[in-house]
């Protein structure tokens, strides 16, 4: 596994943080090599994705890692447990780890398959993959699928909502000859990803599907999967889920056979460091429900029927501060005491729980709506809009992909997502409280304003989310029929 770093763009902390996890295992499997292989399957794509996922968790250890990642010793050191070091709790750790390998080795082999497995066994981490995979399952007949679980997030109990088999997991037994003998530092990581290893291995040996499919998470448990479909000769397919706005170590050197992308902007921005799978545009299912006009009119939500401004709302994190989030509920009270014939919808992000656009929906009742965003579907919402306003979100690039026209409020060089619409002239790119408001008034009642910007629109949409057509579900069915 290479250690280039094509395809991310060095800046925000999470940036460097990838980088910094890519070269520290390289540093580290520089003087061991084969380290990270458990038989012939390398496991330090899914050690680099779990160390990742947990230094999201203790922010305050990044800036040590950036100094450390450089030197094996160092970055062997940044490893250890986040709680304070002492001989105990790092012996402790590393028995721990054996313990689990030992038990690894005791249970009882693989049971054979019954010759009936699923042809096709889909990957869901979270309950929402299930909702995401239901319009694939039903094209290819769902009593030919079926789902691989990851235990404790619920996902049973979503499969069992839409009547799906789950795969019945059968580990397989650890073989001795097979570990390797990483540094210490990483050996309860090392011993995590060998158990995970062998209970896809023997659950997929027992099974026998055709192909293995997953949406886009980039996790370890992913990665964990797939390199055992990988090593039994079991074809892998990802679809796209989201934008890979930030390339976490989780999309460098994917081990898919197939990627079913969008369009070919994402194609493009994969390539370079997953250079190996097999790229095929389908489109975006996304874009299908828009084109077909499906689902409810956010127009009914205002009684006089006048443009409706959606405005999407982000929580407050590292990208959005305070001020940030009383600058955008300040541009849409001005924007509404300026021309009072608007009508603003504010879908609040579901991680949103600040209160001032409800404050301010108290102050105009006609004119002012909040919803959450699981109360009316966004292509809903995109298709009964003249204008979709906001900070930073994935909505800005949907919206513009859908043929209405984003405002995009950049406060800062941190507001800035992959793709950015406004970057290619398919948005209106405003900087200040002042230009926010005279945007929005002026483009919400002059159509012929808006309108030039369709052929903008139109080529981002092509770039980035591919044919319009309403038939990516066939396309993606048709490509996993199309793999073993």
């Amino acid at each position: 596994m290479g250690a280039g770093s094509a395809g991310i763009v060095e800046g925000s902390s999470l940036e460097r943080l990838t980088h910094a996890i890519r070269r520290g295992f390289a540093a580290i499997e520089k003087m061991y090599p084969d380290a990270f292989f458990y038989e012939n399957v390398s496991l330090r794509g899914a050690l680099e994705r779990r160390v990742y996922q947990e230094a999201l968790l203790d922010p305050g250890r990044l800036d040590g890692l950036a100094q450390a990642s450089g030197d094996r010793s160092a970055f062997s050191e940044w490893l250890l447990p986040r709680v304070a070091a002492t001989p105990f709790r790092d012996t402790w750790r590393y028995v721990k780890a054996l313990l689990r390998l030992i038990e690894a080795g005791l249970r009882s082999g693989v049971r054979r398959d019954t010759g009936h497995g699923p042809e096709f066994v889909f990957h869901a981490l979270r309950p929402r993959f299930i909702d995401f995979f239901q319009p694939v399952i039903e094209k290819l007949g769902s009593q030919r699928c079926a789902i691989f679980c990851e235990p404790g997030y619920g996902v049973e109990d979503a499969a069992a909502r839409h009547g799906l088999k789950v795969c019945e997991r059968t580990p397989e037994r650890l073989r001795r000859s097979g570990i390797n003998r990483p540094p210490r530092s990483v050996f309860a990581l090392y011993s995590v990803a060998v158990v995970s290893l062998l209970d896809a291995l023997g659950t997929l040996r027992r099974h026998r599907p055709r192909a293995v499919v997953f949406a886009e998470a980039a996790s370890f448990q992913e990665e964990i999967l797939a390199r055992a479909a990988r090593a039994l000769g079991v074809a892998t397919v990802r679809l796209q889920y989201g934008r890979a706005g930030l390339l976490s170590p989780g999309y460098y050197e994917m081990p898919y056979d197939k990627m079913l992308m969008w369009g070919d902007g994402f194609v493009e921005r994969l390539r370079g460091p997953s250079p190996d799978c097999q790229y095929v545009v389908t489109g975006s299912p996304l874009m299908d429900k828009l084109a077909r006009g499906q689902s409810q009119s956010s127009h009914k939500l205002f009684a006089d029927g006048g443009p409706v401004i959606t405005v999407i709302s982000q929580p407050e994190c590292a990208s959005i501060s305070r001020q940030d989030y009383a600058t955008l509920t300040a541009i849409v009270d001005r924007a509404l005491r300026a021309n009072q014939h608007l009508r603003v919808l504010v879908r609040l992000h579901p991680a949103d729980k600040a209160t001032d656009f409800d404050r301010l929906a108290k102050q105009w009742p006609a004119q002012l709506r909040v919803t959450a965003s699981r109360e009316f579907p966004l292509d809903a919402v995109i298709g009964a809009s003249v204008l979709v306003v906001g900070l930073y979100s994935t909505v800005l690039s949907e919206a513009a992909a859908a043929g209405v026209l984003p405002v995009v409020v950049r406060l800062g060089a941190r507001h800035r997502v992959f793709p950015s619409p406004e970057e290619e002239g398919a948005a209106v790119l405003v900087t200040t409280p002042d230009e926010a408001v005279g945007a929005i008034n002026s483009l919400a009642s002059d159509a012929s304003a808006r309108k030039r910007y369709e052929e903008a629109m139109m080529a981002f949409t092509r770039k980035y989310f591919g044919p319009a057509d309403g038939r990516a579900i066939d396309r993606i069915a048709e490509q996993i029929e199309a793999v073993a």
